[in-house]
């Protein structure tokens, strides 16, 4: 129950809740507390519980302790009790001091890829995996934490597949086009987005909407067509991408987030 910790300062807020840091005081015990405003549920279980306990114990993913129901403002709110970890690779490649190695990077993409095995062994997808959702400690030991927006792909719970998932700079085209139809993939497509940006210590595609963000992949990779993205066609969003396209009076935004002194890794994006 809440009357059991301490809450010592906020340290998050995300679109579904907020994050504190407190101690448990029965056990003097640091512990990151998640409230959580908007509960989704598969099977009458909140999701992210749902899919940490599957996963708990597992490398690369965050712990969760515990979790409770608090009453916070008359609303019967959901509590998740984790364990604590200070940093992350959103703060750490956003501090203008810090340049990650090439040691550092492997490390960090070796444990990313470990986390998402974790997940697609047992089936389920993260759909938000971006550098907030990657804990890192002073160890460098790396957790990938916010599971609010996950599913599984071998027991379908929603019949039509959301294709609004993945924060924006890290989801793939299909989505970006409005497919439903979709499975792990898209958490590579992410993991991708992260090591390159890890290289570059810069966004990879920092389109200000899903039109301009199709506008930099594509500009990336080229445009596709039915004989390089075989059913491209058909995808919801396509036509109206189009036609977008084909009304615009001036070209996209081009990569002006790379820095132009370092050399340019894209070309392994391509390999």
């Amino acid at each position: 129950m809440m009357e059991d910790y301490f809450i010592l300062s906020k340290c998050g807020q995300g679109t579904y809740g907020s994050v504190f840091k407190a101690i448990h005081k029965s056990s003097n015990t640091l512990v990151a507390l998640k409230q959580i405003s908007d509960v989704a549920q598969e099977d009458g279980t909140p999701v992210e519980i749902k899919y940490l306990v599957q996963l708990r114990d597992l490398p690369n993913i965050v712990y969760l302790r515990d979790y409770f129901y608090s009453q916070v403002d008359g609303n019967n709110v959901l509590f998740l009790v984790m364990e604590y970890i200070e940093g992350d690779l959103w703060k750490i490649m956003s501090n203008p001091q810090c340049s990650l190695t090439i040691g550092q990077i492997k490390l960090f993409t070796r444990q990313l890829l470990e986390a998402v095995k974790q997940c697609h062994i047992k089936g389920i997808m993260h759909r938000d995996i971006k550098p907030a959702n990657l804990l890192i400690d002073l160890n460098g030991e790396l957790k990938l934490t916010d599971f609010g927006l996950s599913t599984s792909y071998t027991h379908k719970y929603e019949k039509y597949l959301s294709n609004n998932v993945v924060s924006l700079y890290y989801r793939p085209p299909e989505l970006l086009l409005g497919t439903i139809a979709y499975g792990p993939e898209i958490d590579m497509w992410s993991v991708g987005c992260i090591l390159m940006e890890m290289i570059n210590n810069s966004y990879l595609f920092a389109g200000s909407d899903e039109t301009g963000q199709l506008d930099l992949i594509f500009k990336m990779f080229g445009y596709p067509n039915e004989k390089s993205w075989p059913g491209i066609a058909q995808l919801p969003g396509w036509n109206s991408y189009i036609n977008r396209k084909q009304q615009s009076t001036s070209p996209s935004s081009s990569l002006t987030s790379t820095p132009s002194s370092s050399p340019c890794p894209y070309s392994l994006t391509i390999k």
